[in-house]
């Protein structure tokens, strides 16, 4: 899940400055950082509760155990977890039960604070499980080349609005 945060505070300050010089990339894919954003910050905010996770994901912990003499080991071009042997590396079972096993899943400041001064300052938009999640960790700090948001981006949405930009002439030019 940590790259996964890499990921998005990636895009968050490329979108951001894009915006800077009216290049609208937070809005790509009709908005599909705000529902990436939303199920990231779902499952950080769930902590260790397995009945805050979104359907369909648990914890790593959570996972049956390998068959003897294996270990699992994720493969990132299937997404799939495999029992590998642990003498030769072969693969002995793929664990395809249709669970997405979470690993590593705490917040960092990747630009949290940016994306949601974005999105709920500029736009309007409700972001519920951002907003907690940053009520949670507030104030983003710096961590690798990341984070200071909440210093750069808290509250500044109307500073940094851009002319003829409102609420309904971007949700009305996403929609059709």
């Amino acid at each position: 899940m940590y790259h996964t945060e890499f990921g998005l505070g990636g895009l968050i300050q490329v979108a951001e400055a894009g915006w800077q010089q009216n290049e609208d990339l937070y809005s790509w894919g009709n908005y599909a950082m705000v529902a990436a954003l939303e199920l990231q910050a779902r499952i950080i905010n769930a902590g260790n509760r397995t009945d805050l996770l979104p359907p369909g994901f648990k914890f790593y912990e959570s996972m049956p155990a390998p068959p003897a003499g294996t270990l699992w080991q994720f493969d990132i071009r299937t997404q799939l977890w495999y029992a590998r042997d642990k003498a030769t590396g072969a693969v002995v079972k793929a664990q395809d039960d249709g669970v997405k096993y979470i690993v590593g899943s705490k917040w960092l400041p990747t630009g949290w604070e940016i994306a949601y001064n974005h999105f709920a300052g500029r736009l309007g938009m409700q972001l519920v499980e951002t907003q907690r999640l940053l009520r949670k960790n507030w104030p983003e700090h710096h961590e690798f080349h990341w984070g200071q948001g909440t210093l750069t981006h808290a509250d500044t949405a109307t500073m940094l609005w851009q002319w003829g930009v409102t609420q309904t002439s971007v949700c009305a030019s996403s929609s059709g």
